[in-house]
This record gives C-alpha cells, structure tokens and sequence, in this order.
C-alpha cells in the first residue's frame, strides 16, 4: 500500500527523505502520464491533487486559444453553480492572472492579504488559503491548477513544489495528447484527400441509362483497385447498370500485378450480374497481357471507347 504524503516525512518536513520523496512522487504521477485523452489527464490530476493535500476546492482549467477563456476541464468541491460561475470568472480573477503572467500565485491567508481576496462570492466554504499553479506546455502557459483550503498556510514548500511538479507532468502530457489529436486529424484529412485523388483520377461516368464508364489511368495497383472496385460496385448497384466499360487507355502497367488486379474488378462485375468490356488497348497491355498469363476475353475487348459502346447498342 503506498504510504500517505504525511507518512513521507519527518517532524519537520525540510528533512524529508530525497529518495524517498522522489519514489513517491514517481507513484503520484503515474497516473498522469498514462493518460491517454485529455478527460483522463484531467481526472487524473484532480486525484493525485487529492493526494498530495487536503482542500475545499480543486480546479483544472485549460486556456481556450481562440477566445482567450479558461474552460473549467475538472474540479472537485464545487456544486454545479459554483462551478459556472468559477469558469465564468477564472480569466480574470486569480486563475487568469496566473495564466497572462506565467508565475505562480500562493496566498497562504487571505484574511491578512486584503491586494489578493478573490472576488468569487457565494461559495459554501470560507476560504483561508489558495494556491495557483502554472501548466507549462514547452513554454507556453496552457493552463492554470488552482487550489483552495478553508484553512490558512495549507500549502507548504514541500506541498506547493509537488504541485509544481505534477503541473509541469501534466503540461507535458498535455502537450503529447494535443500532438496525436492533431496528427490523428492530419491524417484524416490525408485519407480524405486520397479518396478524392482517386475518383478524380477515375470518374465514373453514365454514358447513357444503365451503362458506366470509368477510365483507368495511371498505376493500378492492389490498394487503388480494392478501392475502385468497391466504388464501381456501389455506382453499379445505385445506377441499376447493366453493363461498364472499362477504358485502358491512361492504364500504366508498369506494376506486374496491375492486369491481375484488373482481372478482379473483371469477375467481381460479373458476380453482381454486370457485363464488363474493355477498350483502348495499347500495344504495352497486349504484351503485358501475354507475359503474365492473364486472359483478357476477346468478345469484351475494343480498340477504342466508340467501338465498345457500340457494341452494347
């Protein structure tokens, strides 16, 4: 069972055990680092503050860029009206003023410091104590950690310089979780993109009722002809299409598998009752065709678009 922060130290708490205090602040903020969204990262740190010392009111608050307002992300002790009004507010009280200077602001009696009383009112407990923590992301101020105490000196050296520690964890994590959720939209942006390269680069297009056309152009290889294929499926289906010619012309077969894939799209057309016919064959796909074993029907085959469409009527 891990020992309280209390058990940690001696009678007098400047002769606390380095080692010791270095394991357990280890322990403390494992939970931090494990986060792995910034809801868990916040609940973690409202517990492990929990831990660290006893208050009234805990609150995590995140800088919101664009609007220049602090969101009240967690807390504990607040009823759901001191809550909006404490987020309503944080910018520019305490919590604010801590996020524009970057310092850190520890008031260990209110009572006797009349140039820092909050202006928050209405809440439940007397506040004697409060201490205001920066969360540093590489630099940049991203948040702020306030913490509150309905008694006066609650926040020790040793108390406040472990907060310190756990928002300089938490600021760091913070700024790893921002990274992935920006690399994660990244990357959803490239695949939408690539969808779209790829139905500019092969239109489907009804010639006429019932009959689709789609060139083929550029490589083909297993990853674009899963895709084609599904989308020709779906636009056979929507469309009722009774027959598409697939038109070579643009086809590089520079990818030895390229007229295999193309045999695929071939028989899966044909699985859902569609006639496939090809046109625009090139001298290089002949050869190709010849060289990989692959047998392309000739009753399916026309030199040119013209041609297979008149074919079918």
């Amino acid at each position: 069972m891990r020992p309280s922060f209390d058990e940690i130290l001696r009678p007098d708490e400047a002769s606390a055990e380095g080692p010791q205090l270095i394991a357990w602040l280890e322990q403390v903020t494992a939970p931090i680092t494990d986060a792995r969204d910034l809801s868990s990262l916040a609940a973690a740190l409202t517990a492990q503050v929990q831990v660290l010392v006893e208050a009234e009111y805990i609150a995590f608050y995140l800088l919101d860029p664009g609007s220049e307002r602090l969101i009240l992300f967690a807390q504990s002790g607040f009823t759901p009206d001191e809550a909006a009004e404490a987020e309503r507010t944080a910018y520019d009280r305490h919590p604010g003023h801590v996020v524009r200077t970057h310092e850190p602001l520890h008031i260990p009696d209110v009572e006797a410091d009349e140039s820092h009383r909050s202006s928050a009112q209405g809440r439940r407990h007397a506040i004697r104590s409060r201490l205001f923590l920066p969360i540093d992301g590489e630099g940049q101020c991203v948040g702020t950690l306030g913490v509150a105490s309905a008694r006066p000196h609650q926040f020790s050296p040793l108390v406040r310089a472990s907060l310190a520690f756990l928002c300089r964890v938490t600021g760091v994590v913070y700024r790893n979780l921002w990274r992935m959720e920006a690399l994660g939209t990244q990357l959803a942006q490239i695949q939408r993109q690539h969808g779209q390269l790829i139905e500019l680069s092969a239109p489907i297009v009804e010639v006429r009722p019932g009959v689709l056309v789609l060139p083929l152009i550029g490589s083909f290889d297993e990853e674009r002809a899963a895709e084609l294929t599904e989308r020709l499926l779906r636009a056979v289906v929507d469309r009722r299409a009774r027959a598409v010619v697939l038109d070579l012309t643009g086809l590089s077969v520079d990818s030895p598998g390229a007229l295999t894939h193309l045999d695929g799209v071939i028989r899966a057309l044909g699985l859902i009752g569609a006639r496939a016919l090809l046109s625009g064959i090139s001298p290089t796909v002949a050869m190709a065709a010849l060289t990989s074993g692959v047998s392309l029907p000739p009753d399916a085959t026309s030199g040119s678009l013209h041609q297979a469409l008149a074919r079918l009527g």
